[in-house]
């Protein structure tokens, strides 16, 4: 890099960390000056985050200290209780954690999950989603506070448009018909305001802001604001891109009964690349009144919008604006070892799906079986259809366990500019009732856990079957199509242990299926050598350290060559990478090395080149007020 970039980057930074300073001034300072409750001087206890982002099983990311007393006023929680395990096919990913991990984005952050596909559209800005099984269209969700984040103009949710900003918790469902995305997000949990912030930046002109303030006391009721921007130059800084968003959350409640919350999120995803929309912005929105019924008994009613609009194929004369509402009602019950949970939801308008429900029931006994069914069903313009699925877990006896999974239904999806394979190339569909499609599909997990004194390790069989597949429907793929479906068996493995140097530990997971299918490698897999210790009395000083890869084969796209009726191939990807955190009290320091063996064609679509390399470094401040 010349010296005038050089000279450019080190005064961007130097902008960025001063602006940074304004901001956390402004969020420690503003909220207290309206509510009169300026401090003489801002203190930083030595107690943090550890007592209110408690999780088993994860390590601490802050120090320990005298609790906080919690304040009286939370809103009731709707119940997950099955427990999140590689053996129940669940990842949790709670405040300490994510906080904790490399993880920069939700896409990043899915990323990590054992048996996901990525799939990225090119650097941060560009479209990218995740594909578990090798289902696409219509089998991954998202569900934001129980609202479904619904894509707009896509078969399947785009995470560039979601930011980690505001989230309390994310927790993923891999499911063999699909997965399954619940945000959660961040509410105040104790009598004092807290802010979080994180400043980042690194090589490609790469800079990280993200700051959220939670305060327990404005106006009578409790505020969350959060912002996050990510943007970097891209590959030989020929392909800036950003990822912006904001959210406000305000809560109005009565002691510990329940009460009414509103909640707004926008998001701004930008990209140089002429394939994909020059500018998106997606606004949404909910309402919300969560109350608790009766012991053990939560109901809760909400109404909200989503909205989409830019400019279509980087032209500003091809704008576009859609917008979906929906409205419904959830609720859930849970005595002893047994649980319930349902929900109905209302998509009003000229919407291709008018209604969906969830039902589901669950019981633990005495730590020897867990065990979850659930039913599930869409209303559409033109028909019905619904699915259903048990998962269960047993308890540990003499350190193994058994695991299983069984699904079978089928699933709808809207897909728009779908080409047929037959007799030759079709036209491509137009907007309207014939864009239903609906696949059927089942599928089933089997398999063994043993644990013992540090070392859990886990292998399964794996059976889906689909009757179609369907593409992603994103503006990058060209000449998409459907294909008929087949049987695919496979397995997976995953182990954790630790070695014979104290705090560094062992952990992978891998896949392998007896063939390859679109969106789906032969092989795929995950690893990495990690380290953490925690030092001094205090535990104020703790340290994590991460070397790993995630890699797959050569994989099939769903899309078409050109001038051809064959399947698009990709090479295959492997992306080493390092990452380091240390903590001193309450701040956070840390760097992160991308694809450190500089592999130049890791790219999941073709000519949507992925960083060859990249450093970033930051930190992590969390500051009670």
């Amino acid at each position: 890099m010349g010296s005038e970039s050089s000279g450019v980057n080190v005064g961007f930074r130097l902008y960025l960390i001063f602006k940074l300073a304004s901001i956390s001034v402004i969020l420690l300072v503003i909220p207290n000056v309206l509510l009169g409750q300026v401090p003489d001087t801002i203190s930083l206890p030595a107690d943090t985050l550890s007592n209110q982002l408690e999780i088993a099983g994860q390590d601490s990311i802050v120090s320990t200290g005298d609790s906080i007393a919690k304040i009286v006023k939370e809103l009731p929680q709707i119940i997950e209780a099955f427990p999140a395990s590689y053996k129940a096919g669940i990842w949790s990913w709670d405040r300490k954690a994510m906080l904790s991990s490399s993880a920069l984005t939700l896409a990043e952050l899915v990323e990590l999950t054992p048996g996901i596909v990525s799939l990225k559209g090119g650097d941060y800005g560009a479209p990218e989603t995740a594909v578990s099984f090798g289902l696409a269209s219509g089998n991954i969700k998202i569900f934001w506070d129980g609202f479904e984040w619904t894509p707009l103009d896509t078969g399947v949710p785009d995470l560039s448009r979601i930011t980690l900003a505001g989230i309390k918790e994310v927790r993923i469902e891999r499911r063999m018909t699909g997965l399954r995305i619940e945000l959660q997000s961040l509410a105040p949990t104790e009598s004092i305001p807290e802010t979080v912030i994180q400043i980042g930046t690194g090589d490609l002109g790469t800079n990280l802001l993200r700051a959220e303030l939670v305060h327990p006391d404005v106006l009578g009721g409790s505020l969350t604001f959060a912002m996050d921007r990510l943007e970097t130059r891209g590959t030989d800084f020929r392909n800036p891109g950003s990822l912006s968003g904001v959210g406000v959350r305000y809560a109005l409640l009565r002691g510990s009964k329940g009460g009414l919350v509103a909640e707004f999120r926008s998001s701004a995803p930008q990209n140089n690349n002429v394939n994909f929309p020059k500018k998106m912005k997606r606004n949404d929105w909910n309402v919300r009144g969560r109350w608790r019924l009766l012991d053990g008994l939560i109901g809760e009613a909400f109404v909200g919008g989503s909205s989409l609009s830019g400019a279509q194929n980087n032209s500003e004369n091809e704008n576009f604006d859609v917008s979906r509402n929906q409205l419904g009602a959830r609720t859930s019950y849970e005595n002893g070892g047994l649980w319930a949970k349902g929900d109905v939801r209302f998509f009003p308008g000229r919407n291709l799906q008018r209604k969906t429900y969830d039902l589901e029931l669950g019981g633990s006994y005495a730590n020897l079986l867990t065990v979850e069914g659930f039913l599930r069903g869409e209303h559409w313009s033109t028909r019905s259809v619904s699915s259903l699925g048990i998962h269960a877990v047993t308890g540990p006896f003499l350190g193994l366990s058994l695991f299983g999974s069984l699904e079978d239904g089928t699933v709808g999806s809207p897909f728009i500019g779908e080409t047929e394979i037959g007799s030759g190339l079709g036209e491509a569909d137009t907007l309207g009732e014939n864009l239903e499609r609906f696949t059927k599909q089942n599928g089933s997990r089997l398999g063994v856990n043993f644990s013992w004194n540090g070392v859990d390790v886990s292998a399964a069989i794996l059976s889906s079957s689909a009757d179609s597949l369907r593409p992603l429907g994103f503006s990058l793929e060209k000449r998409v199509v459907s294909l008929p479906g087949k049987i695919q068996n496979g397995y997976e493995m995953g182990i954790v242990m630790p070695t014979p140097i104290n705090g560094f530990g062992i952990e992978g997971t891998g896949q392998i299926w007896e063939e390859e299918m679109s969106y789906l490698p032969k092989t795929a897999w995950k690893g990495a050598l990690t380290y953490h210790g925690l030092f001094k009395e205090s535990e104020n000083l703790e340290v994590w350290g991460k070397v790993g890869v995630i890699g797959r084969d050569s994989m099939l796209l769903r899309t078409l060559e050109s001038n051809s009726t064959e399947l698009t191939r990709v090479a295959a990807s492997q992306k080493w990478f390092a990452y380091m955190q240390v903590r001193i009290v309450t701040v956070n320091i840390f760097i992160r090395w991308e694809n450190i063996l500089g592999k130049s064609d890791n790219y999941d679509f073709p000519g949507l080149i992925q960083p060859r390399f990249r450093t970033i470094y930051g930190i992590r401040w969390v500051l009670n007020n």
